[in-house]
């Protein structure tokens, strides 16, 4: 039960850090065109992160 608990909050950490970079990256680069592959790779990672945090929370 320990472990899964760490687990779940490993991927919570994860799902936080995704969706970072998907908000953070496209600012910090000074250009405005949005790289939407790289985009959507970091939401969708973020997705299942949290999808698998909740999973194992439940």
């Amino acid at each position: 039960m320990v472990w899964q608990s760490a687990l779940s909050e490993l991927f919570i950490n994860l799902s936080a850090g995704w969706f970072g970079a998907a908000l953070i990256l496209p600012m910090t680069t000074g250009k405005f065109r949005i790289n939407w592959k790289l985009l959507m790779l970091n939401v969708i990672s973020g997705m299942v992160a949290l999808l698998g945090a909740v999973l194992l929370r439940s």
